[in-house]
Parts: structure tokens; sequence; C-alpha cells
């Protein structure tokens, strides 16, 4: 690895360098999207011509930028899986990655690839000037951790009925291995400042994670009542004097008297099993979740029909990201405050640089609708 005092951001030859760009939710896109409250300087004005943006000491070229731009441009894949980010972000044009003449790209997309790079740039800056050493250890969970982000913006975006047709494998796979390395290796930095904070990053930590809390990551099925207030209400009084759920959803729910209220089963690796383990927590079989609004009007009770253990094999990363989710706020703090405390020039061409309580990023000039 490099030295930990030497930053491999600028596009000096073979730098691994790769933010990965999603929520929940994701890793360097946290850095990315919740960094801020930054008080650095913020500046924007005409920098080297050659430069599209300057963090520090550290460069982002117009070239390397347009390189993988262009590298973006060339993967329907990986096109997808940033315009899936962008969305998840609050972007309003996503209109394709390439610009309106010849050999240009749309400033939406070019502004947010290079808030990843800057990003990174500050990542990297944090790792030297506090001498962490970036392990082998730390490649092999970033890469991981990489793979796991994209899969993390492919599932929200499949949600929303906006998936992408390419697996994350194979998004990976469509790009040149020297950008896939480099953004690696900005994920291996973060994976650096993460253990710096505590975080469990080793295999054999991960694992110990699991042990401990193997009903955090157990597949979840449910029965549920759906209801106006005062219907769940009578439904909970009911079922506290014995009757069954069953009997129940026939005569408070709005699933009707043909439905037994079963909702399925959710498994870790669906899109929306984050949310349905954070509503039901620890709650056990046959137990009920107290009621949350299902809409305006209506509320849902739950009933948990079953926990099915799964293997730790099959839930690995995503014991990854809930074991190191405690840590990651406190590394995100360490990124902002290493990138407030440079001075930061963006090319004008690209945009301007936000820099807020509530945002940190560059901003595209106007375009059109």
């Amino acid at each position: 690895m490099r030295s930990p005092n030497s930053s491999p951001l600028t596009d000096r030859a073979v730098q691994p360098a790769l933010v990965s760009i999603s929520s929940v939710k994701k890793l360097l896109s946290v850095v990315v999207v919740a960094a801020l409250a930054i008080g650095g300087v913020t500046l924007c004005f005409p920098d080297s011509p050659s430069n599209a943006a300057t963090v520090g000491s550290e460069h982002v070229t117009r070239a390397s930028l347009n390189a993988d731009l262009a590298a973006i441009a060339a993967s329907p894949g990986f096109t997808c899986y940033v315009n899936a980010a962008l969305v998840e972000s609050g972007s309003s044009n996503t209109r394709g990655i390439v610009g309106q003449t010849p050999g240009s790209y749309n400033p939406v997309y070019a502004a947010y690839w290079l808030t990843q790079r800057m990003t990174g740039i500050a990542a990297w800056q944090y790792v030297g000037s506090h001498h962490l050493e970036v392990t082998p250890k730390d490649l092999i969970a970033a890469k991981t951790s990489f793979e796991t982000s994209i899969s993390q913006v492919l599932a929200q975006a499949a949600s929303s009925g906006g998936g992408c047709s390419q697996s994350t494998q194979q998004i990976v796979a469509s790009m040149p291995a020297s950008f896939i390395a480099r953004q690696v290796g900005i994920q291996a930095a973060f994976e650096a400042v993460l253990r710096s904070q505590g975080a469990p990053t080793s295999p054999a930590a991960i694992r110990s994670y699991f042990d401990a809390n193997p009903a955090r990551f157990d597949t979840i099925c449910l029965s549920a009542i759906v209801a106006s207030a005062s219907s769940i209400n009578q439904a909970v009084s009911a079922l506290r004097q014995g009757m069954p759920f069953a009997q129940a959803v026939k005569l408070f729910s709005q699933s009707g008297s043909n439905s037994n209220g079963s909702i399925g089963c959710f498994a870790p690796s669906g899109a929306n099993y984050a949310q349905v383990s954070s509503i039901v927590g620890s709650a056990g079989v046959g137990q009920l979740v107290p009621p949350f609004a299902a809409s305006s009007t209506l509320f849902a009770l739950l009933r948990v029909d079953a926990r099915i253990p799964n293997a730790f094999a099959s839930v690995k990363n995503l014991v990854a990201t809930v074991a190191r989710a405690s840590s990651q706020a406190a590394a995100t703090a360490s990124i902002r405050n290493q990138l407030s405390s440079d001075t930061v020039i963006v090319n004008s061409s690209y945009g301007t640089w936000t820099n807020t309580q509530s945002q940190l990023k560059v901003t595209p000039p106007t375009v059109p609708a």
C-alpha cells in the first residue's frame, strides 16, 4: 500500500478510487450526502484550466473527470446505477449522461461525479494526516462494501419502479479495471477511517457481531390488520381477550373476510427488509408489533408469524453494514472536518461549490429543461 502520509488521489498513475454512491445507507455515499455542516473555505474561481477541481493540494483534472464520465457513459449498467443514485439524492434532471454537444456530458452527472472524486480526496487526506494504515484487509472489505452499496441503490430503485436490468456483478464487470480499482481504493481509505473509530471491519469481528445478534438477520414473516384508528383499537382489545388473529383480520381489517392477514416473508436480501426489521424490532413469533400509521387515514397492526434464521454466509454483507453503522457517523464527521480545513476550488464550468450545514457538493450550472 502507499505510505499513509501521502495521498493517492491526484491523477497520477494507477490510483484506486471509487466512492459509493448510495443511502442507508451506503458507505461513501453517506460521506457525500451526509457530509455536512462544514464551515471551510469555499471558493469558485478559475483554477488551472486543466483542473476540474482542487481540494487542498490535490487535483481532479478535467481529462481524468472526462475519462470517468466517458467510461460511465459507455456502460449502460453503471449509467443506470449513477442515475438511480442521483434520483435517490433528489436530483430532478437525470435525462441522460451524454450532453447536448459531441463530447460533452450532462452537467448534473458531471457535478455529481466530481463531488464523488473530491470526497475521495478528503478521505485519503484524512488517512494521511492521521497516519492511518490502509491494510490488505481494508481492501478486501472495501470491495465488498462497494458492491454492497451498488446493490442497495439498485434495490431501492427497483422498489420504486426504476430498477436496472443488470446485476451488481455485471455492472462492476462492465467498467475499466483501473476505474474500479480507484473506487475501491477510496472505499479502502474509508474502511481505515471506520476502523479508527472502532468499527468491526475484519471478517472475524463481523462474524462475532453476527454470532452475538443472529436474530437481527432473520427472515421475518408477518400478518397484518389494516384499518382505521378506531378499528385498530377494537382489534387490539379483542386480541388481548384471546381472539385468534385470523378472526380479527376478518372482523376488523380492510383486507376483507377472505384474507387471513398474511403479508408474506421479508428476507434480508429484500428491498424493504431494513424498514420491516426496524418496525418489528425484536418481537418474537406470535407477538404483536405496536400499531403505526400506514397512510393518512389507516393504521397497521402486525403480528410476527415466523422468524427464520439465516446462515451467516447468506447475510454477511448486511451484517457488515449493520455492524459498522454505529461508527459511520463518527467516520463521516472525521472526513467532513478534513474537508472543512481544505481550500476548495471548483472550475466554474462545472458549477459552484456548495458548503452549507445541509449540503456539501458541486452544484451544477442551471440546465435548460
